[in-house]
Parts: C-alpha cells; sequence; structure tokens
C-alpha cells in the first residue's frame, strides 16, 4: 500500500471515478470526466469513495480495497486448505497454502493495486469454501454465505465471475443439492440485482450495450486492448511469475491424475474451478497477468493437498517453503509495471495542480490519465498520429467523454485562438540532431509550430523540459 504513486492505467481511472462522484454526491452511478460509465459493477468504487471519505484520496487509501481483498483470499485459502486436508498434522498445511499464496508475485502485486481483481479473487475462494461446507452440512446458513460470496463477486467484476459460478453449480447440481443452490442464488439475487435494475430503467439499453456488447464482447473480441496468442499466459508467467508455471501448474496436473486414479473428491471443486478458469483465460482473446489471479489460491490448495499424498510429507512440506522463499527473495529483482510512471505524478503536483480553475490541461501523444487525476482536473488528449486516434475512440469511456481530439490544422487554429490559459504537456526525449528529433519526438514539431503562432500573437509563454516531457506554460490572453 505503500508506493510512490499509483499505475499510470486503470489504477488511477477509478481512483479519478470515486473521488469525481463522491465530490457529486453520485452513488449509484459514477462518472469519469463529467460523464456516466457503464463498464463495471461498482462494489469496488463504492468502497474507494468510502476509503476516500475516511482517510483522503491518499494513494494508499486508494490500494485499501484491494488490499483487504487480498486479506481475505488469504484467509479464505487457509480454511479451504484445513476443509479438504484431513490428516492428523492439518495444521500445518494451511500456512504452507498461505506461504504459496503470499509467494506468487502476481498475488501480491495485485494487492497493491486499485483493481477488481483481488475483491474477485477472495469471491472465488470464498464461493468454493462455502460449496463445500453446503457438501457437508446441508444448513441454510452455508447457502447464504455462498450466494453472498457469489453476489459480491459478480458485483466486482461481473462476468468474471462466470468460470467459478459455472464450476459451483454444476458441482453442486451433480452431488444434489438443489435446495441450496436456490438458497444461494436467491441470495446473490438480493446483492447483484438491485443496482443492475437501477441502471437499466435509469439508462434502458444504452446501460446493457456497454455493460456486455462493448465491455464483454467486445473486449473478446480484442478491441481496443489487443490480441495474444495460447501461449501468452505461459512465457509471461515463467519470466514474471516462476512459481505458478514450475510449482502449481504441475501440482494441478498432478492433481488432476490423481482425482481419476484414486477417485478422491476432496479435492474436486478447487480442480474443476481452477481448470475451468484456465480454459476461459486460455479461449478470451484480451489477455492481462491479472486475470490470472482468482486462478492461482485455488491451484495453490490444490498443489498443498498433493503435497500431503506423497510419502515422504515431510520433505514435501520442507521443499515448498524453500521454493516460496526462493520466489519471495526475486521480488526485488521483479521488473516494475510498465504503468508505473511516478514521474507523472510529480509533473502533475508541480505544474498541473496549481493551474487557475479555467485553466486547459491538454497531453500531447501520450495516454496519461495519472496527469488528470494528481493534477485534480478535467483535461484533453491530442494527438497527430490517426492510429493512436482510432485507438483511445474504440474505448467507450474515452469516445463518450470527447476528451480525445486529433491536431488537425483547423483544431490547432482553435486552439491558438482560445483565449483561456494553458498548460501543453508532451513525452520529449533530448535527442542529438534534428533528423533525431523529428524522427522520435513528432508531437514537439506540432508544439514548435504553435509556440510560434503564440509568439506571434505577443502572448506570453514558457517552457522547459522535466522528466522526458516538454511542459508549455502558455498565459490567458488579456
Amino acid at each position: 500500500m505503500g508506493g510512490e504513486s499509483l499505475l499510470n492505467s486503470d489504477d488511477v481511472l477509478y481512483a479519478q471515478m470515486a473521488r469525481e462522484s463522491l465530490a457529486n454526491g453520485s452513488y449509484v452511478e459514477h462518472s469519469w470526466m463529467g460523464v456516466t460509465l457503464f463498464e463495471k459493477p461498482p462494489l469496488l468504487l463504492w468502497l474507494l469513495q468510502l476509503s476516500g471519505a475516511l482517510f483522503g484520496f491518499s494513494d494508499a487509501a486508494m490500494r485499501l480495497p484491494a488490499a483487504i481483498g487480498a486479506t481475505l483470499a488469504l484467509v479464505y485459502v487457509y480454511k479451504l486448505t484445513r476443509l479438504i486436508i484431513l490428516r492428523e498434522d492439518r495444521w500445518m498445511w494451511p500456512w504452507l497454502s498461505v506461504a504459496l499464496l503470499v509467494a506468487s508475485w502476481t498475488f501480491m502485486e495485485a494487492g497493491g493495486r486499485v483493481m477488481t481483481d483481488s475483491l474477485l479473487s477472495a469471491s472465488v475462494v470464498a464461493m468454493c469454501y462455502y460449496a463445500l461446507k453446503l457438501e457437508q452440512s446441508e444448513q441454510t446458513k452455508w447457502s447464504v454465505c455462498l450466494g453472498l460470496a457469489a453476489g459480491l463477486g459478480f458485483m466486482a467484476k461481473s462476468f468474471a465471475l462466470g468460470p467459478a459460478a459455472v464450476s459451483v453449480m454444476g458441482y453442486l447440481l451433480w452431488r444434489k443439492h438443489y435446495k441450496g443452490l436456490l438458497v444461494a442464488l436467491g441470495s446473490a439475487s438480493l446483492v447483484a440485482l438491485p443496482w443492475h435494475v437501477l441502471m437499466t430503467l435509469r439508462h434502458g439499453t444504452e446501460f446493457w450495450e456497454v455493460y456486455v456488447g462493448y465491455h464483454v464482447l467486445g473486449r473478446a473480441q480484442g478491441i481496443a486492448v489487443g490480441q495474444h496468442g495460447p501461449e501468452f499466459y505461459f512465457s509471461e508467467m515463467l519470466t514474471s511469475d516462476p512459481l505458478v508455471i514450475m510449482v502449481l501448474l504441475p501440482g494441478l496436473i498432478i492433481c488432476g491424475g490423481y482425482i481419476l486414479k484414486r477417485k478422491e473428491t476432496s479435492p474436486l471443486l478447487p480442480l474443476m474451478m481452477a481448470c475451468i478458469g484456465l480454459v476461459f483465460l486460455h479461449v478470451s482473446q484480451t489477455k492481462f497477468l491479472h486475470y490470472m489471479l482468482p486462478v492461482i489460491p485455488l491451484m495453490v490448495v490444490v498443489t498443498t493437498f498433493m503435497v500431503t499424498q506423497i510419502t515422504k510429507r515431510k520433505f514435501g512440506f520442507q521443499l515448498m517453503i524453500v521454493l516460496a522463499i526462493a520466489s519471495l527473495s526475486s521480488y526485488p529483482q521483479a521488473e516494475p509495471n510498465t504503468s508505473y510512471q511516478p514521474e507523472l505524478r510529480h509533473l502533475a503536483k508541480k505544474f498541473v495542480e496549481p493551474l487557475p480553475i479555467d485553466a486547459r490541461l491538454i497531453v500531447f501523444n501520450e495516454y496519461a490519465p495519472a496527469l488528470y487525476y494528481y493534477g485534480q482536473r478535467e483535461g484533453e488528449l491530442w494527438t497527430d498520429s490517426e492510429r493512436f486516434y482510432a485507438i483511445q475512440q474504440s474505448i467507450d469511456m474515452m469516445r463518450r467523454s470527447e476528451i480525445v481530439h486529433q491536431a488537425t490544422s483547423q483544431k490547432l487554429t482553435s486552439l491558438r485562438n482560445d483565449n483561456r490559459a494553458m498548460i501543453l504537456i508532451a513525452p520529449h526525449a533530448r535527442m542529438d540532431s534534428m533528423a533525431e528529433e523529428v524522427k522520435n519526438n513528432p508531437m514537439s514539431q506540432v508544439l514548435r509550430r504553435l509556440l510560434n503562432d503564440f509568439a506571434q500573437d505577443k502572448r506570453k509563454f514558457a517552457w522547459h523540459r522535466e522528466f522526458n516531457h516538454l511542459i508549455v506554460h502558455v498565459e490567458a490572453r488579456r
């Protein structure tokens, strides 16, 4: 929770939506740049609003909900492991699961991000735990808890809960727990339905076109976020989180063979949930490493179970602890997330936040929502690249907010004629020659022409470089 700045990606977008919506007194609908968004359910944003109201919108306060989700995932991994391992020495095995999960870089990094994945992960493990408790003792309280876990998971990341929900429903139907499943579905509906009904009444088909049509079906087709081959997760995890590939994946595969051979059912549900989750990830077109997060805790539980089945269990326990420590020791050498750009926080605090309230913030050729969030003002994104413009316009929130502009001659003329104060920011690396300048800093050519125009208009401006960015202050026209 103590990182230097939030990531320049969804993290600052969620944080800005929570702060903006809290300032507007809006708790059902959430907005960004003044436009109501329909892409995600609101659980994370509610938690961010609560955390921000209690502790202020500091970076730590914004990371708090994800940290709570990661902590709950650890708790339920402990409880789930204890539930499926029925040995005399079973007190030690839940702690092994906790150690293995903490040793996963993917899991721990997500616990410090302003994202929905930790909350979804906690929900998935809790669903598995309560489904098995329901199988042991078909009491109404376990059905209700299962439904609450599922409903909160859906309110965290909507249809991403699908693989876990299908697994649990199929398992309970197979075990003939019909009544318990119906109670769980009713509890989940009480949690998830009211917000969806209210959004439907307020916005009709527009809500569903974005919520399902764009965010689910569109992303499955690779809109805006690109596509990758089936080897993506394996190759990426091998370098960023080898514990998952070298330890947890073999544990999952061996457990599958063990269940088929011994007809063992105690680890069947977490195995099913992990396998269906991996298949879902494999066939999906949009791939990010944090999509693995709900599967990793289940893989941990299954792997721990398999260690208890070997002849030399004590040696297996010790080996797993050594591997966990080795994975933990690699944390300091881990490559930072590509979206970790603390220099944007510095630029925003130093140059953007002190601007007059009516000044324009214009960012050229760079996706930098951190400048808007830390600068605490609405901004604009300008580009002279048709491809960059098309990509940004394909993102629903960017298109509907109307902050993206193509830097045509007509647009630049209107910018020149605007009497308001403004700050223009563009990436700019120092070059040794004009040829390199033209090739590597194309937007600086546009900015140079703008500065010449401002000079002709006898308009005061000042510019300098900092953190490989060109910052131009233009005074209001008197």
